[in-house]
């Protein structure tokens, strides 16, 4: 099924031609994205997928450039597709970023990041739509027109569940190795001022 015929896809601002906002925004970036992937995890509670299709709606047309917990959002940048957590809400999607609002209530959100971000047929379909383009990246057009494969909503739910199950393991890790490694650094650092200061007394 195309994808315009299950969500509404907003696209951010360009804030920098926007000289008319009132307040100061801060922006929604790609990292934030990439932690929102590690951090959101409905699949913890006891949260439906309806719930969260409901809370992602919420917004009024004026703030509908403001991400919310719940919204799923695609950066046209680097293709990916995420979930917004409670640490991001309130920034302001540029228009490097879509906020994709799920019409259809038999859509899984974390389905769909999970076919954005690593189905085979979505990445084919990608592909094809960016041959020429010289920046290599999808135009809200293309991404419209793509076509989602949609299973049974208790399947998307498995898969999504699954997906993104894998992305916290994964987030977990990854922080325990980098703190292992600050560790380990930190001590070997600590061990050779030790030395060098043992030795400038001796001598």
């Amino acid at each position: 099924m195309k994808l315009d015929k299950i969500v509404t896809m907003k696209t951010g601002k360009n804030f920098s031609r926007n000289k008319s906002t009132k307040e100061e925004v801060v922006p929604y970036t790609y990292e934030d994205l990439i932690q929102d992937l590690s951090e959101f995890a409905p699949y913890q509670s006891n949260e439906t997928a309806q719930e969260i299709i409901t809370r992602s709606d919420s917004n009024s047309e004026d703030d509908s450039y403001l991400v919310s917990a719940g919204d799923v959002i695609f950066s046209f940048v680097s293709s990916t597709a995420g979930i917004v957590s409670k640490s991001s809400e309130g920034k302001a999607l540029n228009q490097n970023f879509a906020k994709l609002i799920i019409e259809n209530q038999q859509l899984d959100p974390r389905y769909l990041c999970y076919c954005l971000n690593q189905s085979s047929h979505l990445k084919r379909q990608m592909a094809v739509a960016m041959q020429g383009s010289t920046l290599r990246r999808l135009t809200p057009s293309s991404l419209r027109a793509l076509d989602i494969p949609i299973v049974d909503f208790s399947q998307q739910q498995s898969i999504g569940h699954a997906y993104f199950s894998l992305l916290k393991r994964q987030y977990l890790l990854e922080r325990e190795m980098q703190q292992e490694e600050e560790f380990v650094l930190a001590l070997l650092e600590t061990q050779l001022e030790s030395k060098t200061t043992q030795e400038e007394n001796n001598g």
